[in-house]
């Protein structure tokens, strides 16, 4: 758990030192509020190398339920040792940071990784949007500006 809450911050400071280069240094160096506000309060305003059409959710509900449960069960295990987590939840917390790895990915230019993310959370990203994902992706509207 703490590898994988680890690997989603990491990724979340890359992600912006590569869109915004201008802020790598402080991306990596000062401290950051927590990676859940960051991928939903910061990511849908990035200059994305590849974007989501108009009207998709960057980050679904039930990702972020899952992210923020992680980070305290991370939290808990670092700082006091504790960790009471039932493997079928450790499973859904663990599937929703691939799932945000493979859509960071995505965001910083690898076309490719969003059809490595779950079928459940494409279609609650795309839940809002005009055309199903297969359409966007021929019209470039998923796969953004190449």
């Amino acid at each position: 758990m703490i590898m994988a809450m680890a690997s989603l911050e990491i990724a979340v400071k890359y992600c912006i030192g590569k869109l915004i280069p201008d802020a790598q240094w402080l991306a990596e160096n000062v401290p950051s509020p927590p990676v859940v506000t960051i991928i939903k309060n910061m990511f849908p305003s990035l200059p994305a190398v590849c974007s989501l059409p108009p009207g998709a959710v960057m980050l679904p509900n039930h990702i972020e339920e899952k992210l923020k449960s992680g980070v305290s069960i991370r939290n808990g295990l670092a700082h006091a040792g504790k960790f009471t987590v039932q493997i079928d939840a450790m499973e859904e917390i663990l599937a929703s940071v691939k799932d945000t790895l493979w859509l960071i990915d995505f965001l910083c230019g690898q076309r490719w990784a969003y059809g490595y993310i779950s079928e459940s959370t494409r279609q609650a990203i795309e839940a809002n949007v005009v055309c199903p994902s297969s359409a966007a992706m021929d019209n470039q509207e998923v796969g953004g500006a190449v």
